[in-house]
This record gives C-alpha cells, structure tokens and sequence, in this order.
C-alpha cells in the first residue's frame, strides 16, 4: 500500500505542476497581446499626431507670401488628404480647406461669383481705357 501512496503522490505532483505551467503560460500570453496592443495603439497615435503637425504646417504655408511654398503646401494637403492615417473627416476637411483655397484669390476675394450654370460665353468682359468712356473692350 505504500508504493501507492507515493505513486499517486508523484502524480499529484506531476498533474499540479502542469496546471501550474498552463496557467503561467496562458497569464504570459495575454500580458504579451495586451503590450503589443499598447504598442500599436501608441505608434497609432504618434502617427496621428504626426498627420496634425504636417497639416497644420500646410495650412500655415497655404498663407504664405511665397508662391512656392504656397504651391508645395497645396501638395502636401492633398498627399494628407490621401493618407491612410487621415479619418474620414479629416479628409473632407483637407478638402474643404483646398476648395476654399481655389476659389479664394491672393487679396482674400471669392473668385466663384458667376452663377452656377454660366457658360463662359455668356461673360463679357470690359477693359476700363479711362481713354475713351466710350470704349468698351479696347475696340476703337
């Protein structure tokens, strides 16, 4: 009877130390997949936070006096505009902001002041000579 005590002894222990290594097992795998979602949360925001930064500096340089930088910041908006990091409001916002920035001319007025469905043959255009008050066009 004794060498059944020590045999069922041994496999008690053999059975406790093996729940023991699942559970460990399993409690370390659910710390690693709670760091790697920490970690891709984190470059998740590092990389938004990034898109903000460039977008701000567009806008910024959408104003600018250069003409150059004026045009390397409307490429930098649409590049934004067309990012996989941009959300979707944010998207319509680049848009937004680049629609504006076509109808607006250098002196801040709307250039969009034909009516919809204008033709261009319809528009006249008159040059003031101050020569002649008569004139229209230019034409003697």
């Amino acid at each position: 009877m004794e060498w059944w005590s020590a045999a069922l002894a041994f496999v008690g222990a053999g059975l406790g130390s093996t729940v023991s290594w699942v559970v460990a097992r399993r409690d370390i795998a659910q710390r690693e997949a709670a760091a790697r979602a920490d970690v891709g949360q984190r470059i998740e925001q590092s990389n938004l936070e990034e898109w903000g930064r460039r977008f701000t500096a567009a806008l910024a340089g959408v104003s600018s006096e250069s003409t150059r930088q004026r045009a390397l910041s409307r490429v930098l908006l649409v590049q934004l505009g067309q990012s996989d990091l941009a959300t979707a409001e944010e998207k319509q916002l680049v848009l937004a902001v680049l629609d504006a920035g076509a109808r607006i001319d250098g002196d801040g007025e709307d250039v969009t002041r034909f009516r919809a469905g204008m033709l261009v043959d319809e528009v006249v255009y008159v040059e003031d000579t101050e020569d002649d008050p008569d004139s229209e066009g230019g034409a003697p």
